[in-house]
């Protein structure tokens, strides 16, 4: 029984830790480029691929990405390059453009938009 309440213990006292934060961990929002759910699905996964990101949420009617992320493992700037890379520019990198040619249709730019 005591090894049981020891063990909780320390669950307890690591999600207490985590969840609280220890400095580390930071939210941040900016834009990127994207048009539909696929451009949402792909941002998503794509930023959540990167160590040390523990969440991104992507909202296509405004074109922001939501990202909480350690900084003893990445920073923004990792985090839009990844973007840019993907297809997606944001505001301090362009989209790769070879990698932007082949997203579906509905996910390219238009003529009449700037190309971020």
């Amino acid at each position: 029984m005591k090894s049981l309440l020891s063990l909780l213990l320390v669950v307890f006292s690591a999600f207490t830790i985590y969840s609280c934060g220890t400095g580390s961990f930071k939210e941040e929002s900016f834009y990127a480029r994207g048009n539909c759910d696929m451009c949402k699905d792909r941002l998503e996964s794509g930023i959540k691929s990167i160590s040390g990101v523990a969440q991104a949420k992507y909202i296509v009617k405004d074109e922001m990405l939501k990202v909480t992320y350690d900084t003893n493992s990445t920073n923004r700037v990792i985090i839009e390059k990844q973007c840019a890379e993907l297809g997606h520019g944001t505001k301090a990198y362009p989209m790769n453009e070879k990698n932007h040619e082949e997203l579906p249709e509905c996910c390219k730019v238009s003529h009449n938009e700037g190309k971020h």
